[in-house]
């Protein structure tokens, strides 16, 4: 998934409803209703004309950031190359062309599209479609204002919106105010949202989902202890049994029935081949997974053994001894991260030290843990 600053694309998707309508108290960094503010009912697009939005070099590059990643991309490659070359490397001999037999393409063919896409563009829509494929088409923006906003380079560049831009710090705090409106709103951290629809919509080919539906799946997933998030690749991974293994004729239900007999509600049911722990409903005659008695014991994707669950607020239940995401700059272990212990991070490990102690004829061994070389 590509991040940027640490945000995805929809990550941001998430929170842009919320920034419509809500901005940042400069004292507190926390985020107000703009109407409390008297900045009106709806964020002022036009307050940003005078910033610049910049990409930086090395993200130039990044499919889904700076670079495209529609289909046209791969699809038009070969043939955009071959045409550019014919043309001494002048791409916009060819453009000119496209535009016209595009344009003359969407008039022939118009019933055709109208039909295809029914359910995304309106009737109304497809003329001004058509005319923005014109070569000679101009933008609802007048023209003595492209010396405002746009600014010529003699290299045949241009900066747009001028030079100044919002800081990263700026924008960071921004995000971080508007995620915990989304926190109180839905309950759930937006990026564990995000990860939901990577992982289990995105990278599976389900395309079409509402993020109010993406939303509510993750709440419920969470709530049911399902989620985690593998340590080495950072993927998320669910915690799944199919329904079918759990009635009757299933196979952990035929398992438990053969290996237990008579099945008690007032008894957990193990099945350490599938991570599974289930109790028994007699009432319907299944066996119901106790999520929280249960552990995914690799993950779904890389198949590394270290995955660990997932709380609503997107943070992780480590384990002592784990390697967190928080950077360490005076570690002796080499891996550049803080590590987990007893719920607290330090630079290092710890060494163990056995102690045993004898007192009146009882033996007692002990562990002790010691942390060394922590500022």
């Amino acid at each position: 998934m590509v991040k940027v600053m640490g945000l995805s694309n929809y990550h941001c998707k998430l929170l842009a409803p919320i920034l419509a309508r809500y901005g940042m108290d400069k004292q507190t960094g926390k985020a107000k209703l703009l109407r409390d503010m008297n900045q009106g009912d709806v964020f002022e697009c036009s307050l940003l004309g005078d910033r610049a939005f910049l990409i930086e070099p090395e993200h130039v590059d990044t499919v889904g950031y700076g670079k495209d990643r529609s289909g046209s991309l791969l699809y038009l490659h070969d043939t955009l190359e071959d045409i550019k070359r014919a043309n001494g490397n002048l791409e916009e001999l060819f453009w000119h062309a496209l535009r016209e037999n595009l344009k003359k393409h969407l008039k022939e063919n118009l019933d055709r599209y109208k039909a295809l896409f029914h359910d995304f563009i309106d009737v109304a829509e497809w003329e001004d479609i058509i005319n923005e494929c014109d070569p000679w088409f101009l933008g609802g923006v007048p023209q003595d204002l492209i010396r405002k906003y746009v600014k010529l380079e003699e290299d045949g560049s241009c900066v747009i919106g001028g030079d100044r831009s919002l800081q990263d710090k700026y924008l960071l705090r921004l995000v971080a105010a508007m995620e915990e409106v989304f926190m109180d709103k839905h309950g759930i951290h937006p990026s564990l949202v995000a990860d939901v629809h990577q992982y289990f919509y995105r990278r599976t080919g389900v395309i079409g989902i509402q993020p109010e539906e993406v939303t509510a799946a993750a709440k419920k997933a969470v709530l049911e202890n399902r989620l985690h998030k593998c340590l080495i690749c950072g993927a998320l991974s669910e915690l799944l049994v199919p329904p079918e293994w759990l009635a009757p004729g299933g196979k952990l239900y035929n398992l438990a029935k053969t290996t237990h007999g008579h099945l008690k509600p007032d008894k957990n049911y193990s099945f350490p081949l599938n991570n599974i722990v289930c109790s028994y409903d007699a009432i319907n005659d299944i066996l119901v997974p106790d999520f929280t008695l249960s552990n995914l014991t690799s993950c779904n994707w890389c198949r590394g053994n270290s995955v660990r669950r997932v709380r609503s607020d997107s943070s992780i239940v480590y384990l002592d001894g784990d390697r967190t995401n928080t950077r360490s700059y005076g570690g002796k272990c080499g891996c550049g991260f803080k590590h987990y212990w007893d719920g607290k991070e330090y630079d290092n490990l710890p060494e163990a030290f056995p102690i045993t102690l004898e007192w009146g004829g009882r033996v007692v061994r002990e562990t002790v843990y010691w942390f060394q070389y922590e500022k």
